[in-house]
């Protein structure tokens, strides 16, 4: 299935001569939204996710490239967009995703920030419907958006898109967010800067699920506005992404995230020993089969299959959720070749 009208084009536009550079110098001086793109070894897909930013219908924006030990042709693809004032390119040592993140955040000059995956892509009018709903949500901390995914060839991935998934709500966000990682991907979603800093930015000890807990400190402070299923995000599915690099590589589970979200002295305020116990299970199983969803979309059948075996033994309760039931149905089965 090929990229319908919701996909943002991936080819920057080419104006007239003079035409938008006056625009896009005021927009880089006094951004309303600083997008920040923390990039490891993507020269295969930076260029088009910068292009998606640029080429929004927002142009007050400032984006924040920064590049963590790149070895790659990610620098060289970053500075063929300097021409346009917004861009601004940080070369960094940061080791690791958050700690990136961090130092684009520290960059960010703007009332609002969101973080975008540097192999992922913003609908081209994202922008523009995250601030027209912070302006009609001022108590609101925090914007959510649906995402789409897509394979690495920017198909979206059938059964996969916005409409597919029930959209985010507009109340109880920490309720959602421990119930189960709706949002998924930091695209999706636009933050209040000075909210991002209130809560310490994303915590570099934790390898996965970090943007899970930096959601769950977020919604501590309040609820966020939501956009329904209204796609804003392609949400790029790689063989070779961070999480199916570290998820897959340990052979247990990684539980930093959970186990520090579920021992904050707030969230244990909140909520019932008895509810955040149960909570703090599904939390556990959600996480489990996701990493195993990952296998599957890299194309690892062998490891898919163990982690479902070994899925089964440890979460039997997952079968009561239904969830890995309809997705077996709909995308294991085909993917690992029983069904056409």
């Amino acid at each position: 299935m090929t990229l319908a009208a919701d996909a943002p084009a991936v080819a920057r536009r080419q104006p007239a001569d003079g035409e938008g550079r006056d625009r896009t110098a005021a927009a880089a001086v006094d951004p309303l939204i600083t997008i920040v793109i923390a990039a490891h070894n993507v020269d295969d897909f930076l260029g088009p996710t910068i292009a998606s930013v640029l080429d929004q219908t927002l142009s007050e924006l400032a984006l924040v490239v920064v590049l963590d030990r790149c070895t790659d042709g990610s620098l060289a693809v970053a500075r063929s967009f300097a021409s346009d004032p917004r861009l601004v390119i940080i070369e960094a040592e940061a080791g690791g995703v958050s700690a990136a993140r961090n130092i684009g955040l520290a960059a960010v000059k703007s009332p609002y920030v969101l973080f975008l995956d540097g192999d992922d892509l913003l609908a081209p009018d994202a922008l523009d419907a995250f601030l027209r709903t912070f302006r009609v949500n001022p108590e609101s901390v925090a914007v959510v958006g649906g995402h789409s995914k897509i394979d690495e060839a920017g198909n979206l991935i059938d059964g996969e898109t916005a409409a597919d998934r029930p959209a985010f709500g507009a109340t109880d966000a920490l309720g959602q967010l421990l119930a189960r990682n709706m949002i998924v991907n930091g695209g999706a979603i636009a933050i209040r800067t000075a909210a991002a800093r209130q809560v310490g930015g994303f915590d570099p000890r934790i390898r996965i699920g970090e943007d899970w807990d930096f959601w769950c400190r977020l919604a501590l402070l309040s609820d966020f506005a939501t956009l329904g299923q209204r796609p804003v995000l392609l949400y790029r599915q790689r063989r070779r992404s961070a999480f199916s690099q570290h998820g897959l590589a340990s052979a247990d589970l990684d539980a930093k995230a959970i186990d520090k979200v579920f021992d904050l002295p707030a969230v244990k305020a909140r909520i019932a020993p008895r509810k955040r116990a149960r909570l703090q299970r599904n939390a556990a199983i959600d996480h489990y089969w996701a990493t195993a969803r990952t296998a599957l979309y890299g194309g690892n059948k062998k490891r898919f299959v163990q982690l479902l075996l070994i899925g089964l033994w440890r979460f039997p309760d997952s079968l009561f959720k239904g969830f890995l039931v309809r997705y077996l149905w709909r995308k294991g089965l085909i993917r690992l070749g029983l069904t056409s």
